[in-house]
């Protein structure tokens, strides 16, 4: 039956693939599109993949494969997640054109789909220097010491847990230095359902190094 074959994380994809793309016909009809350009998350890019109604680029962020290969967010190699790592990689079979702000990630693509790497193309996440400046306005006041800043969600596909790890032995040879970490906290931790942000307040506060940060 549908419902045993497709579970829920499949049944999303599925419903909002459809959904979405029914209202990009619905305006494309309207006003046509000269270009789609969508992530590869969870193969949102599958029907103008596949149907050619328009040029695809599809921009990689994390493929649902990487997740399912590391186990990040308790993903594991069950039908409904390789479902959606199957949708991901026909989108990105047929799309025009596919991007990855990294060489690490496009390479990873590359052999998990035996696609060649050379068109991959590398475009870096852009940044704005006349907001993001050494001379700009300084929203976090100096105090004297070396800031080490991570912004970013608190999971381990972002490498927190590695910085972290990191705090202690920096600390330990580097007096004048303080670590400031901003980001939304996640339940993954540990390939599980615990929280990461209480992961790192635990190690940190173990190693005597909580008050650093």
């Amino acid at each position: 039956p549908y419902t045993t074959l497709f579970r829920s994380h499949s049944r999303y994809v599925l419903h909002t693939t459809s959904a979405l793309w029914y209202k990009f016909f619905e305006v494309h009809q309207q006003k046509p599109f000269d270009v789609v350009d969508t992530p590869e998350l969870l193969a949102e890019g599958l029907v103008p993949a596949i149907t050619k109604a328009v040029p695809l680029l599809i921009r990689l962020y994390t493929p649902h494969s990487k997740f399912i290969a590391e186990g990040l967010h308790n993903a594991d190699a069950a039908f409904d997640h390789q479902f959606i790592a199957m949708l991901e990689r026909v989108a990105m079979r047929y799309a025009d054109v596919i991007t990855s702000p990294s060489e690490d990630l496009a390479d990873f693509v590359a052999n998990d789909m035996n696609y060649p790497r050379e068109q991959i193309h590398i475009v870096r996440n852009p940044i704005d220097p006349e907001v993001f400046a050494p001379e700009g306005d300084v929203a976090i006041a100096p105090d004297g010491r070396k800031t080490v800043l991570f912004v970013g969600r608190l999971e381990e596909r972002k490498g927190v847990r590695y910085l972290a790890e990191a705090i202690p032995m920096i600390a330990k040879r580097y007096s004048n230095v303080r670590f400031i970490i901003i980001g939304d906290d996640t339940i993954y931790a540990s390939g599980g359902k615990t929280s990461m942000l209480a992961l790192i307040k635990e190690s940190l506060q173990a190693s005597g190094c909580l008050p650093l940060v």
